[in-house]
């Protein structure tokens, strides 16, 4: 599939998440969805994120939960979203199942192997 393609997937499978995501009680705030590869490199410097982000390719969301008013921030709280996104397509990918570098606000699809 080529990037393009990747890219209008992404969006979709995201609009569908975020409505999912309401169903279930959550409220939610969209973080970064696109950076710059200036951004990705300062990030990658400052340990905050790695130099190839599919943030830069538009194939990935951070997002924040929100239930009862308040922003859940645990790991934990993102089981359940993180569980329903990586179910939606096999190319979905949560950062709440990664190995290096957990990260439990990403969501994302891959695209030439990446994750």
């Amino acid at each position: 599939m080529h990037l393009h393609s990747k890219q209008l997937l992404f969006a979709l499978l995201f609009g569908q998440f975020l409505v999912w995501l309401h169903y279930q009680g959550y409220k939610v705030k969209i973080g970064e969805v696109k950076r710059t590869k200036i951004q990705a490199l300062k990030n990658a410097i400052t340990g905050k994120g790695i130099i190839r982000s599919l943030h830069i390719l538009l194939l990935a969301a951070d997002i924040e939960l929100y239930r009862n008013g308040k922003w859940l921030k645990k790991k934990e709280d993102y089981k359940e979203a993180a569980e329903h996104w990586t179910d939606m397509h096999p190319l979905c990918r949560a950062g709440y199942f990664w190995k290096f570098r957990i990260d439990p606000f990403h969501f994302s699809i891959t695209h030439k192997g990446r994750q």
